[in-house]
């Protein structure tokens, strides 16, 4: 994402539950220090995979974005 060659991300929600203290998260890397810092998505779509979600969007290019 920082390096700005991502176009495009996809999240699955399942109806599941997995954790615990090692536990991955989805973004790894130093995290913005505050919420307009954050990388914004676009043209968002929704599709329901069985009872899985499909979360599909484009990462806005802005070359403005202050961490």
């Amino acid at each position: 994402l920082e390096s700005g060659i991502v176009q495009q991300v996809q999240a699955y929600i399942a109806p599941k539950l997995f954790g615990g203290r090692d536990a991955k998260t989805p973004i790894e890397g130093a995290g913005v220090s505050f919420p307009d810092a954050a990388f914004q998505l676009k043209n968002s779509r929704l599709e329901r995979l069985g009872e899985d979600l499909l979360i599909e969007s484009e990462v806005e290019q802005n070359v403005h974005r202050n961490c």
